[in-house]
């Protein structure tokens, strides 16, 4: 549930507050929010408008960014619901929505969101368009000025539909403009539709185009001025143009206003030409109009005469069914039969007008004091939809064709239950468009897998494949028509029986659908929260069947039991409510199934019950939920036996002690400490090694609680032990970087709590160690083995072979999706007999399948051409580790430093590496770790994704920021000043902050602090690695130049760049395509190059950043491909373009995923790449003075980049012109950069922002 702040302690508020949870949980979804508000009508009155607003002015100043755009997205929404809310007084339903835009305005501008800003002010427009409150007059210059605001940011270019909307909207709002001369806003109103028709074209949109025709129609016909001849004649073609889309068969009610409309003109014309007594220039035309409109015109009056019957018979629909409603307060189950029946004689009546004249009726009754009769019409009028017609009606025919099958199962009266399905799905179809353009198809698939699942047994390798050819049908309809189809058959309750069906065959039926229900919730495709509904709808109506009897208790407790884990893992609703769901059919399950016939069954739902409690007790944090846990996971260890079953045993033993833990009265923590060290008596590390690994872990966190640090730290590091052992073993066709990114997330807990108890312990060497056993792990790996050669006489043919395979291989498991990590600690038990529900990971099975070809192929190699000449060789050689001495040796010299950070859930630990002290050096840990994350995520990265310009302006104030947060300056004072060059090692999202420009207290920056400059490496041990990847030469140079053909200073770039280079290849503008990229890979100019430069755009993927890719002239080059590169002659990579250096800071083991690590894999001792969008000008410059630098400081590239960016920060302009002037650029070059020179001044400092110098960082060496 989301924590809105209550607004205060009356009515209308808490009812206020009740409607903020309602819109947000259920993600605005009508279907919830309608009927919320429905149940009180009542409350959308007069005051709630102002009582919004009130509560917004209080509320809103108190939250921070996040928090005021988080109640402004959700008043947002519910003023957009409010508008097209059906029921109530639609003039107060519009000043609720008008008060609900006027928060938002207060939160969302121009400035820091204009799209939402611009689709705020065009839902206003639309609202003071159709006010009822207030003047006319004023409603409508309010709400041309709201479109006119919407327009400033939807352009024609940019947003072409939106911008036609609000032009339409704008011809509407001065057709009947009031203000003004009359002729005047008529014109305006004409050249408003008229260029929305630019975008609304016949062939693109008909329907718009047919309703700006129709508008347009009616101004001509209205306008008055120039010749009234010719604006009947347009008039009149406008209204000819809308009915060749809005046809009297497809749209009689649209067709026959349109045709009135075009009679009024016709006849118009008619009286215009007899007045003047002649015939008007067009004479013939407007005979022809007269004589071609008489047969269009008898159409129209048999239409009329048809309309009033039709009127007649919906007053008399209507009227019976509030004539049956009355009497005697039918159950309204009653009164929808009545009404499905007349509905079934009269489809023709099923349409938008029965709603519209419902509605009328409804309204009516409400203001005489009939409440319940226009509720009840009102409900109606409410699912009646506009989209469903006789096609629904014919296929009800095939509905009943299927089911008379079941007059061979022994259903006597099938023709009753036949009606009974149809009537419920007609009504699912009413409430849900989507159904009823589709539910043919929905209850042939239903009808497919249920037969499947019988016909197979539940056998998931026959029913999954069905499941997975229709994962777009696993949805709500799936669920509304599985529900109808089984309530027509089943009992709707223990107690009552469906009408004609044998209790046998309502059993078959039951557990038909009872299996498919727990196959479907340990399905691991498709939509998991839309799987868990269907499995809660067919548990539902099965659980019916099986009642309280005794030859019914197994499938009972089994059905009740699947209810309860379906609950426990339900994502919609609201969490809290599901946990007591999933604890009342536990309960109910434990009922059925009583530990002297059932067991197994019994205990293993006490578990889960007390798995369930103390989630709850997360929610409700009471004793009482921690007191039933503990309850009934002590009542199912007095049952179990734990030689029967010893691996659940100590699964309920490691239950428990997490219960003891939490709850950590007196003695609790001793009692965990017991359940823990039970559980690995059962766990050990040869047979259960992830168990072992948990329940280690739990064991430390208990002694660590409880001051036990030294045993703390064995269990901890007894558990790291066992999952670095588990990456060991990760191979073959699991032997993914998904797979062990999947171990890293899982466990990454492990590795923070070993580092918070050698710091408590003051052991600091062995904390980093710790550090650096957590960092980027699938990178160290990839790059320590890349190389790694055989011994002996083997043939060059053979080890290219060999580093080819392994590249592949490389490249695959990086295509391979990283898999969110499962639920290891303690879960739900989906034992015991129960359909079995555990999930197992989705797997991508191409991607795997290349893998375990490649790697077969690997094997081949080996044992065919490898082996025999050098039988030690292995691949599969376990990665050690860098040691606290190891780290020392990576300083150059005794002028370097480096710092590595570290941060957790709760601290951020800083290491300090110097060759002055023998010792490493941790300042204090700082326990602001809420303060970082909200700074880097509520306002750094938030506006640099939402609110580019503003982040621009503020970085300098965002850099103070981060070093007051990171307290830099005491870090750094622990440096000796005779360090002049620093090494960062970041950790998590602080890989994408620009650390080398944080201020210090002098005003200087770390740039300014370390005349050497500094560098950043993912980790120590990644250092150490591209150590062995230096190379010496710097002659040959491969690069991409401006691929895209459209950064005019990278053409620059590259060409003065070039002539630093002996020898060079250039894939320039649209000549860098891919196919040429890898005919340059194949053949020798990329991997002879010395230096890789790209000048051209970048994409880093949020998402998936694997996808991250540099942008060629006719496709990506993503990731993935860049490992498969061959760049082992290169010593330097330079990445000139928009967040090259990017990383993946969402994943919490700092797996170090970006573009600079696949270069850094493919040979590349050295990357300088980008944290964020650059401009090209200051970029190219930049790049330049870079290499002018590079080749000046002996080839040093974090000196050279310092001293290029300090250069481009403070040079003035006029120095920059004099410097351009030795620059070899074309004449169209020279004339560009002369004109912006000339509008800047000479003094000033144009490229003093560090938005403009900070951006490039280098990596490695």
């Amino acid at each position: 549930m989301n924590n809105f702040i209550s607004p205060n302690s009356f009515e209308t508020n808490n009812f206020l507050h009740k409607l903020f949870e309602v819109v947000s949980d259920s993600n605005a979804n009508p279907e919830v929010v309608y009927p919320f508000l429905e149940a009180n009508l009542n409350k959308l009155d007069d005051t709630l408008p102002q009582v919004l607003l009130n509560w917004a002015t209080a509320t809103l100043p108190q939250l921070d960014l996040i928090g005021r755009e988080k109640i402004a997205n959700t008043i947002n929404a519910l003023s957009n619901l409010m508008r097209l809310f059906p029921q109530g007084d639609r003039s107060r339903r519009l000043e609720i929505a008008l008060a609900g835009y006027k928060i938002v305005l207060g939160v969302y501008t121009f400035v820091n969101n204009p799209e939402i800003w611009a689709a705020t002010e065009h839902n206003r427009g639309q609202i003071y368009l159709y006010r009822v409150q207030g003047k006319r007059i004023d409603n409508l210059e309010e709400a041309i000025r709201c479109f006119q605001y919407a327009l400033s940011v939807y352009t024609k270019e940019n947003f072409s539909e939106q911008w036609a909307r609000i032009k339409t909207d704008l011809g509407l709002a001065y057709r009947d403009r009031i203000q003004g001369i009359p002729s005047e806003n008529l014109q305006e109103a004409i050249q408003y539709f008229k260029s929305t028709l630019q975008i609304y074209t016949y062939e693109n949109h008909p329907i718009q185009w047919a309703v700006v025709q129709n508008h347009l129609g009616l101004t001509y016909l209205n306008y008055t001025s120039g010749n009234q001849t010719e604006n009947l004649q347009q008039a009149i073609e406008c209204f000819r143009s809308a009915l060749q889309v809005y046809t009297l068969e497809r749209f009689p009610q649209q067709s026959t206003k349109i045709q009135a409309n075009l009679n009024q003109a016709s006849h118009q014309m008619q009286e215009l030409a007899n007045a003047s007594q002649q015939q008007p220039n067009t004479d013939t035309s407007a005979l022809s109009i007269s004589e071609s409109e008489a047969g269009r015109l008898e159409i129209y009056q048999q239409f009329i005469q048809e309309r009033e019957e039709r009127q007649k018979a919906y007053e008399k629909l209507i009227k019976s069914l509030v004539d049956f409603s009355s009497d005697v307060e039918k159950a309204f189950d009653a009164v929808v039969d009545v009404f499905f029946n007349i509905i079934i004689v009269r489809p023709d009546l099923f349409d938008k007008g029965l709603a519209n004249q419902m509605e009328r009726v409804a309204d009516n009754l409400a203001k005489t004091g009939n409440q319940n009769a226009a509720k009840f019409l009102g409900s109606f009028a409410s699912i009646l939809p506009a989209g469903i017609d006789a096609a629904w009606f014919q296929a009800r025919e095939q509905i009943i064709n299927w089911i008379e099958f079941l007059a061979e199962l022994g259903i006597k009266d099938y023709s009753r239950v036949s009606s009974k399905m149809i009537k419920s799905l007609f009504f699912a179809a009413m409430r849900n468009q989507s159904l009823a353009a589709n539910f043919q198809e929905y209850f042939a698939f239903v009808n497919e897998v249920l037969d499947t699942t019988k016909q197979s047994q539940g056998e998931t390798r026959i029913l999954y494949p069905l499941l997975e050819n229709n994962l777009d049908k696993l949805d709500e309809n799936f669920s509304e028509v599985l529900r109808s189809f089984a309530t027509a058959i089943l009992p709707t309750s223990p107690e009552v029986m469906a009408d004609g069906v044998k209790p046998e065959l309502a059993q078959e039926l039951a557990e038909v659908i009872g299996t498919f229900s727990s196959l479907i919730l340990s399905f691991d495709k498709g939509d998991r929260a839309s799987n868990i509904e269907i499995a809660i709808t067919g548990c539902e109506v099965a659980a019916n069947v099986f009642t309280r009897e005794a030859n019914f208790l197994e499938q009972r407790g089994a059905t009740l039991f699947i209810l309860g884990c379906a609950y426990y893992e339900r994502f919609r609703g609201n969490k809290e409510d599901n946990l007591s769901m999933a604890i009342r059919y536990f309960s109910a399950a434990s009922e059925a199934y009583n530990p002297e016939n059932f067991p197994q069954q019994w205990v293993s739902t006490k578990n889960n019950l007390g798995v369930v409690y103390r989630e709850l007790s997360i929610y409700e944090p009471t004793s009482k939920n921690l007191l039933q846990a503990i309850d009934c996971l002590l009542q199912a260890l007095d049952i179990h036996n734990r030689q029967a079953n010893p691996s659940e045993w100590a699964k309920m033993k490691i239950n428990l002690g997490i219960v003891y833990g939490m709850r950590n009265q007196e003695g609790d923590l001793a009692a965990a400490i017991n359940c823990f060290l039970d559980s690995l008596n059962i766990y050990k590390r040869s047979t259960f090694p992830q168990e072992h690994a948990i329940t280690q872990a739990l064991l430390g966190l208990a002694y660590q609680a409880d001051g036990q640090l030294y045993n703390a730290k064995v269990a901890y590091g007894s558990a790291i032990e066992t999952v670095e052992s588990l990456r060991d073993e990760i191979v073959k066709g699991s032997g993914t970087d998904a797979d062990k990114q999947k171990l890293a997330e899982q466990w990454n807990q492990f590795y923070q709590r070993m580092v918070a108890v050698c710091i408590q312990q003051h052991d600091y060497t062995q904390a980093i160690e710790y550090v650096e056993r957590s960092k980027a792990r699938n990178l160290v790996e990839l790059m320590a083995t890349r190389n790694l050669l055989p011994k002996g006489d083997i043939p060059e043919y053979v080890l290219h072979e060999l580093k080819q395979l392994r590249q592949k291989i490389a490249t695959v498991q990086r295509r391979i999706n990283i898999a969110s990590p499962d639920d290891l600690t303690g879960g739900i038990s989906f034992d015991g007999n129960n359909q079995g529900f555990v999930a197992t990971p989705s797997s991508r099975i191409t991607e795997r399948t290349q893998l375990e070809n490649l790697q077969q192929k690997l094997d081949e190699l080996i044992n065919s051409q490898i082996k025999p000449r050098d039988p030690s060789f292995s691949l599969s050689q376990r990665v050690e580790t860098i040691s606290w001495k190891q780290m020392r040796k990576l300083l150059p010299n005794d002028h370097t430093a480096i710092i590595e950070f570290y941060v957790t859930d709760e601290t951020i630990y800083t290491f300090i590496i110097t060759s002055e002290s023998s010792d490493l050096l941790v300042p204090e840990p700082l326990g602001n770790v809420k303060e970082l994350f909200d700074f880097c995520f509520n306002k750094y990265f938030n506006a640099y994704s939402q609110q580019r310009d503003q982040w621009r302006t503020n970085l300098p104030m965002y850099l103070r920021q981060l070093a007051g947060i990171l307290h830099i300056d005491d870090i750094i004072s622990q440096i000796p000043n005779t360090c002049n060059q620093l090494i960062l090692i970041p950790h998590r999202f602080l890989h994408i902050l620009p650390l080398h420009a944080l201020p210090l207290k002098n005003g200087y920056s770390l740039l300014d602090r370390f005349t050497l400059g500094v560098r950043y490496a993912p980790s120590c041990q990644i250092l150490q690695l591209t150590q062995n990847q230096e190379r010496d030469r710097f002659n040959q140079l491969f690069a991409i130049q401006n691929p895209t053909s459209d950064l005019d200073y990278a053409d620059m770039e590259v060409k003065i760049i070039k002539q630093c280079f002996q020898n060079s290849t250039t894939l320039v503008k649209q000549k860098a395509t891919k196919t040429a990229f890898y005919q340059a890979a194949e053949g020798k100019d990329l991997r002879l190059a010395n230096c890789f430069h790209f000048s051209g755009h970048a994409t880093f993927d949020f998402d998936d950043p694997l996808k991250s890719s540099l942008i060629l002239a006719d496709t990506k080059l993503a990731l993935g491909e860049v490992f498969a590169m061959d760049l082992s002659q290169c010593r330097l990579v330079i990445l000139s373009g928009c967040e090259t250096g990017v990383t993946d800071f969402k994943n919490v083991s700092d797996e170090y995923i970006s573009l600079p690590s696949g270069f850094l894999y493919a040979g590349s001792p050295s990357v300088v790449s980008s944290l964020w969008k650059v401009d090209d000008k200051p970029t190219a410059f930049l790049m330049i003075k870079f290499y002018q630098n590079y080749l000046q400081h002996q080839l040093d590239v974090a000196k050279s980049l310092r001293d290029a960016q300090i250069w481009l920060r403070n040079i003035t302009s006029q120095e920059l012109k004099e410097w351009s002037r030795s620059l070899d650029l074309t004449a169209t070059q020279k004339v560009e950069l002369e004109e912006w020179f000339e509008i800047i001044n000479p003094l000033d400092f144009p490229f003093a922002s560090p938005y403009y110098w900070a951006s490039f960082c280098a990596i490695g060496q």
